[in-house]
């Protein structure tokens, strides 16, 4: 019957210093043997070979965290390459290599490039564009991180995660960036646990703290966003392109780019907008003002052509609309920093500032906090979510109409 055991790989001629020996499996069947190697080394004092284990009473707390994650390895590998010999059937129709070529094959499941691309795929296919394209933009950072170079998730340890982390920083990223990536990578290892690639007695984030900071809101007030309003850029189609989607934000309440850009005329139901937020998917109505009506009509061309509300996405079969959305936001941010200088704004516009405009204003105005979305004064966006569902709608029409009245 096929046996498994480990052992430390040693020289012959042993070193007088200490140094790491591969640690491997030993797997025996018909008085056969073969290797598999595992991602971890040990000294040679730190494994002990009768109860398997690895051990070092007097190690740091770094290096009993590795050795650690050692002994919950073996546990859950070996109880793997013993439940894959079970599966077999009988001992005399399988060789010791069969044995071997098996568990590699179920280990290339674990490898952590091959499941996040799989991941991206699948995203994509689900209709998820912006996660996929979250996780793939990790994965590249993560990659380049590595050097190229796959690894098991097992590998992936707290140890690495902290150097990742470090990389980020060392590369002159703003801390919330680093903690996209973070997030992204920490939901990724979710995930691979979920669907049973490792283990979560593996788990790598434990210790790991992955806090944003605040970052610092902007807005400009109501005589430069009037100023926006009567400015004539005929001369300049894109500024006035760029103009009107920042006017469309701030009259609807701050509403922002990604659920303009896929509104359509459906979404248009007698006097007012119907759509969910693609953020929360909470479902929010907003009363048609003439000001909003006026923008919708000057692209009517546009909606004919391509059912969209507004002239950000069209029918494209070479372009998905995520990617149109992506590309329209960046031109969208270039031209309304073009648009800041010319009407000297204080703060460089962008989509953004539309809707804390809007949030600002209206506080000053002193209209309720709770009337507010102060998404952009709270932490946590259902604090908003709980004060807005109170309110009859027509409160928050209301408050609108004091807001964008210019």
């Amino acid at each position: 019957m096929a046996s498994v055991t480990l052992k430390l790989q040693l020289p012959r001629k042993r070193s007088e210093v200490s140094v790491d020996y591969p640690l491997v499996f030993q797997v025996v069947h018909d008085r056969k043997r073969r290797f598999i190697p595992t991602p971890f080394t040990l000294k040679e004092e730190e494994w002990n070979p009768q109860t398997q284990t690895a051990a070092n009473f007097k190690a740091s707390k770094v290096r009993s965290a590795y050795l650690k994650e050692v002994n919950v390895y073996i546990y859950l590998q070996k109880k793997q390459i013993n439940s894959l010999i079970a599966s077999m059937g009988d001992e005399e129709s399988y060789t010791v290599d069969d044995i071997v070529s098996a568990y590699k094959r179920n280990k290339d499941n674990r490898r952590v490039f091959p499941f996040i691309r799989q991941l991206v795929m699948d995203l994509k296919m689900a209709g998820k564009p912006g996660t996929a394209y979250n996780y793939n933009s990790t994965f590249n950072t993560f990659c380049k991180f590595r050097g190229g170079e796959d690894l098991y998730f097992p590998q992936l340890n707290y140890g690495m995660v902290k150097d990742f982390e470090n990389y980020l920083f060392s590369s002159g990223l703003a801390t919330n960036t680093v903690c996209f990536y973070m997030r992204n990578l920490r939901s990724i290892y979710n995930k691979a646990i979920a669907k049973g690639i490792v283990s979560e007695h593996l788990y790598p984030f434990k210790r790991v703290t992955i806090k944003t900071e605040k970052t610092v809101k902007r807005a400009i007030d109501k005589e430069l966003i009037y100023k926006l309003k009567v400015i004539n850029l005929k001369h300049n189609p894109k500024l006035e392109w760029a103009r009107d989607l920042f006017l469309f934000s701030f009259y609807t309440r701050g509403m922002s780019f990604v659920d303009m850009a896929y509104l359509k005329i459906s979404n248009i139901k007698g006097d007012k907008i119907y759509y969910n937020r693609h953020k929360t998917r909470q479902l929010l109505q907003i009363t048609l003002t003439s000001q909003i009506v006026e923008i919708i009509n000057k692209y009517k061309a546009h909606r004919d052509s391509s059912g969209y509300l507004l002239p950000i996405l069209k029918n494209d079969p070479w372009r998905s609309e995520y990617m149109q959305y992506k590309s329209a936001l960046r031109v969208l941010n270039e031209n309304l920093k073009s648009l800041g200088r010319l009407v000297s704004s204080p703060v460089p516009l962008s989509s953004y500032v539309a809707r804390h405009s809007w949030a600002t204003i209206a506080k000053k105005q002193g209209i309720p906090l709770s009337v507010i979305s102060e998404g952009m004064g709270h932490n946590s966006e259902s604090t908003t979510r709980i004060y807005l569902a109170a309110f009859d709608t027509s409160v928050i029409d209301q408050a609108n109409d004091i807001v964008t009245n210019l």
